[in-house]
């Protein structure tokens, strides 16, 4: 399927995106296929939807965010998987997912405000 992208589009999205090289470029394991699915799931929402206003380009850093979050940290991709099953980046439509992700992060971005590692010392 051939996909047409407007090139005016590209530079603002790159620009949002700063994550995008990592995401795109990450070293996926061969059996991994919900981090496979989510991250095809990324190239098509970031480069198949118009974003061009600042709302839009607001969300599309957040994504941007959560997806790099999700590839780096174990604790946040364990959560995720648990609250956002694979099925929804191809069978839902893309605006269901966008919401349960931003709303993902929020809520764990409050939980990690109030989580506190105790260490112990020898």
């Amino acid at each position: 399927m051939t996909h047409t992208i407007d090139i005016s589009s590209i530079k603002s999205i790159t620009d949002s995106c700063l994550y995008y090289d990592y995401i795109t470029n990450y070293d996926i394991d061969y059996h991994d296929k919900y981090t496979f699915e989510l991250v095809n799931w990324y190239k098509d929402v970031v480069f198949l939807n118009n974003f061009k206003v600042g709302n839009d380009l607001d969300i599309i850093k957040e994504i941007d965010k959560s997806v790099y979050t999700y590839l780096y940290d174990t604790k946040y991709r364990r959560e995720f998987k648990k609250n956002i099953d694979i099925y929804n980046f191809s069978g839902c439509s893309s605006n269901i997912v966008i919401k349960k992700i931003i709303n993902f992060n929020k809520h764990y971005e409050n939980k990690l405000y109030f989580y506190i590692n105790n260490s112990k010392w020898l």
